[in-house]
Parts: structure tokens; C-alpha cells; sequence
């Protein structure tokens, strides 16, 4: 099977898939605002919900707290957790956000942070409560770039592709390293979920329609199965 040069697969799910403004909280904060602090916060309502539920979340967190240091540290646990109940997982989604804001008052510049080596940005914000290593990669991407954050979408894709046998999340993310140059890697990032939501779903994907059949692991041992 022909394997596809990273430039050339990017190009195919360009052709095929298209996304809005909102398709993407951390990316709609961070070409809105370029403050790691509401990314950080969009990202952590982000996790495991729908990004409508995300978007729902975050502006009603805007409109009732406000999405600053001071507004959040200062704000009872218990309103932020009420305004956030879009995203599910409000409690600990809460209690996360209150603990960030709380390490940047401590003193802790995002910008300084981010501007670490990558492991060591890990380190230091996987500290806080409730940011774990993907939430900050998904930060990382956006302020410095280099990196491929791995979410369940881009597992999936990357496991059915090829592109890395791995179940581990450093793993894949080393091995979606290695095979996208580091200028390609946020774009990678974004349209692998893309395929991942709307075509290589977990229970019946929809191969026929996949601009990438030709070139995937998956789809080749279905049509062998199919025979």
C-alpha cells in the first residue's frame, strides 16, 4: 500500500473537509485573544463533551465570572460551576479552572511557561489539578507550535492509518512528530480530528467516503474481509 508524504495527505483532507469559527474553542479564543489563560480554560471545558457544549460553557462563564486570573480566583467555586454546566464534569471542570487561576496569581507567568522547553511546560502546568499533558500540548500548539496534540480523534485516525501501532499518548504523539514536519503539525492536529468526528467515526466509519482510503491500513482489511 502507498504510503502518502505528510504534505499530500494534509492536502487531501483539505480538499475534502472544510471548518467554521467554531469548530475549534482553543483555536477560536486564541486568534480572538492570544491569552494562554482563556485557551487554558477552553480547553479544559472542552474535555470530554461536544464543542457546542464547550462554546455554551465558555460564554456563559464570560458573561456571569469574566475569563480572567482575577475574575476566576476571586469568584466562588460554586459560580463557576454553575456557569460552566454545559460542559458536564462541571465540579471537577471548576475546580480545575479555580486551580489555574490560583498557580498564575502564585506568580506563574503562562507566557514564561509556554516559552519552556516542551517538558518542561508539562511539568510545571500538568502540576495543576485537572491539566493533563493533551490540554497542554493543545496550548503548546497554539503559543509555540512543534507539537501534535493526540485526543481520541487523532488516536483513531492515527492508529487506522498507520501512522503509529502505538495505544500509548506520548507514543502516537512521537510518532505524528516524526512524520509531520513541525510547520504541518497544528494543521495535522485539527484535520485529523476533522476525519476523525465526521468520517472515521469509532463504530462504522464511513471508508466508501474517506478521502484517505486508498492509503489506509483500516479500510484495505475491510475491503479484504469484504471479498
Amino acid at each position: 500500500m502507498p504510503r502518502l508524504k505528510p504534505h499530500e495527505l494534509l492536502e487531501k483532507l483539505r480538499e475534502a473537509l472544510t471548518y467554521g469559527d467554531e469548530e475549534f474553542i482553543a483555536f477560536y479564543i486564541f486568534k480572538r485573544y492570544r491569552d494562554p489563560f482563556k485557551v487554558l480554560v477552553g480547553v479544559i471545558l472542552s474535555q470530554n463533551t461536544a464543542e457546542a457544549n464547550t462554546f455554551k460553557a465558555y460564554r456563559r462563564l464570560e458573561k456571569e465570572v469574566g475569563v480572567s486570573v482575577d475574575a476566576i480566583a476571586s469568584a466562588p467555586l460554586e459560580k463557576i460551576e454553575e456557569a460552566i454546566r454545559p460542559a458536564g464534569l462541571w465540579r471537577q471542570k471548576a475546580r480545575s479552572i479555580k486551580s489555574l487561576a490560583e498557580y498564575v496569581k502564585r506568580g506563574n507567568d503562562l507566557e514564561t511557561v509556554l516559552a519552556m522547553p516542551p517538558e518542561e511546560a508539562r511539568r510545571a502546568l500538568t502540576s495543576i489539578p485537572g491539566v493533563g499533558e493533551k490540554t497542554v500540548d493543545v496550548v503548546l500548539a497554539l503559543f509555540k507550535g512543534g507539537v501534535v496534540p493526540v485526543d481520541t480523534h487523532v488516536r483513531r485516525v492515527a492508529n487506522r492509518l498507520g501512522l503509529s501501532k502505538s495505544s500509548s499518548y506520548r507514543k502516537i504523539r512521537e510518532d505524528l512528530e516524526r512524520y509531520f514536519p513541525s510547520d504541518l503539525r497544528l494543521e495535522a492536529h485539527m484535520y485529523l480530528i476533522l476525519l476523525g468526528r465526521r468520517i472515521c467515526r469509532a463504530r462504522k466509519p464511513l471508508c466508501e467516503i474517506c478521502p484517505l482510503r486508498s492509503y489506509c491500513e483500516y479500510a484495505l482489511k475491510g475491503r479484504e474481509i469484504q471479498r
